[in-house]
């Protein structure tokens, strides 16, 4: 099975750099607390030249502040150079189940956003995991916002119509 649509993937983050001489990478995972990224766990590497395939996590080292991950069949460095800028993937089914009320951040991405008056406010391009908490980047024509998703400000996330209701605080769209 080497075959899949990307939008059958989510993304956990991307291979940065390489990390010693033998095959070791350093990742930016977007979700840092996630334990998703695990000894045998079998992931997706996609590259902007179109590379999609199939690794083997074979080692997952401490966080600090880069994720040092070892795939299976890469053994050296220039092997380590040729999938730096990867997107790390994983298969949606894969993921573990969620309950009834929780969702994927990802899942977010391309959410339409109002405020409470229904006024558009832009398109959910982006999420950034920050030490307070995760936030939005809305594109809002010319600009990016940068929304906090904390219960104050998200009202509503309505996935079956792809929109979004938040609370339009004093000084948040500046």
């Amino acid at each position: 099975m080497n075959k899949i649509s990307t939008q059958n993937l989510v993304i956990l983050g991307e291979i940065v750099k390489p990390h010693g001489l033998l095959g070791e990478v350093k990742a930016r995972i977007y979700n840092p607390s996630s334990e998703i990224l695990s000894e045998g766990k079998i992931v997706w590497l996609v590259g902007d030249d179109k590379l999609k395939k199939q690794f083997t996590v074979e080692k997952v080292g401490l966080p600090s502040p880069k994720l040092i991950l070892k795939f299976m069949s890469i053994s050296n460095k220039e092997e380590a150079r040729r999938i730096v800028g990867a997107k790390i993937s994983i298969e949606r089914e894969k993921l573990p189940k969620l309950g009834k009320d929780e969702n994927y951040l990802v899942d977010l991405v391309g959410l339409q956003v109002f405020n409470e008056e229904e006024e558009f406010l832009g398109k959910v391009t982006d999420i950034l995991s920050l030490p307070a908490n995760d936030v939005l980047v809305v594109k809002q024509s010319e600009k990016e916002i940068l929304i906090p998703i904390i219960d104050e400000i998200v009202k509503l996330i309505d996935f079956e119509n792809k929109k979004m209701i938040i609370h339009q605080m004093e000084g948040l769209l500046l």
